[in-house]
């Protein structure tokens, strides 16, 4: 019965076992007046990716005219590439772009674009779903502190969809997820 025990506990401590990739044998001083040996030292930095900068937008009171809110903010990649993708969503139905009162919902439209600090050139996105390879990433401070913000968001409430919906104070979220590309 021991034996088992002691066969099931070496085959457990086996399949937990890792071994460190390319890592080379350590070589031992011998015995002399002097002695040396040397050994390998190894570090992995994983792929990582930030998205700082962002800001609540408070639209005020709606009297007529769309509502539209564009502002600059920082993707951080310490990939060579410096590509991502973003996937952004909403807290409606299906995580839609919505804002609501919780009785009345009134749908918005988001933008992207991988320049900071211009509509020009940017692309709609469709609530969940990811615009890989975009570029630009900054590679230099993973707050845009050196370097400059990186891409800008767009948020555009149109006239319409705010008219004929009950009084209140609307709100909603948005979640902004940046992966690799």
């Amino acid at each position: 019965m021991n034996i088992v025990k002691m066969t099931l506990l070496a085959t457990t401590l086996m399949v937990g076992y890792t071994s460190i990739p390319n890592s080379i044998a350590a070589t031992q001083g011998s015995l002399n007046p002097t002695s040396s040996g040397s050994f390998e030292v190894s570090l992995t930095i994983p792929e990582r990716l930030q998205v700082t900068g962002l800001e609540d937008i408070d639209f005020g009171t709606f009297v007529s005219g769309d509502f539209n809110y564009d502002y600059p903010l920082c993707v951080y990649s310490n990939t060579p590439t410096a590509r991502y993708g973003v996937t952004v969503t909403g807290d409606g139905a299906g995580g839609a772009y919505t804002l609501t009162n919780g009785t009345d919902t009134i749908p918005y439209v988001v933008y992207w674009n991988e320049t900071a600090g211009t509509t020009t050139g940017e692309m709609v996105l469709t609530a969940g779903t990811k615009l890989g390879n975009r570029s630009n990433a900054n590679q230099q401070s993973y707050t845009c502190a050196t370097g400059g913000d990186s891409a800008n968001i767009h948020i555009w409430i149109q006239d319409a969809d705010m008219r004929g919906v009950t009084n209140g104070t609307y709100t909603g979220t948005m979640t902004v997820l940046v992966d690799p590309a």
